[in-house]
């Protein structure tokens, strides 16, 4: 994924809603990276934070329906990558994961990430097993 120029000198944010598991798992998995450059950081979200959720490059829906789509909705238009989880009902992001043959794979939305200016590679969209225009 390719996040339109972007002059902060910030983190690169990873936030994660509801799952403090997931949470745990990414930031022992970009401990010591650099991202564009950028230190990552790994932020836990809560339901009320639609405003912190804005300064996130990629969003974790982890858990509860109403909190996925009040996230989704408080951050369209942004360059945030949204991520959710079609069976713990939190889909309506760029990329949902969902479980098929027993298998994790990738549900893309190509509108969602238009209409959040950004780039989805190729590579992406092939591992796809659904994208939705």
């Amino acid at each position: 994924v390719r996040w339109p120029n972007d002059s902060s000198n910030g983190s690169f944010r990873f936030c994660v809603e509801g799952r403090d598991d997931v949470a745990g798992v990414l930031q022992q998995l970009v401990r010591g990276q650099s991202i564009d450059g950028r230190p990552p950081a790994v932020a836990e979200l809560s339901a009320g934070q639609a405003d912190a959720a804005k300064s996130c490059q990629v969003l974790f829906l982890g858990r509860g329906v109403e909190t996925a789509h009040s996230l989704v909705a408080a951050t369209r238009g942004l360059p945030i990558l949204t991520v959710g989880d079609r069976n713990a009902g939190t889909s309506g992001g760029v990329i949902d994961f969902l479980i098929r043959d027993g298998r994790v794979r990738l549900a893309i939305d190509r509108g969602e990430a238009d209409g959040r200016h950004l780039d989805l590679s190729s590579k992406l969209l092939d591992v796809a097993v659904k994208v939705d225009e």
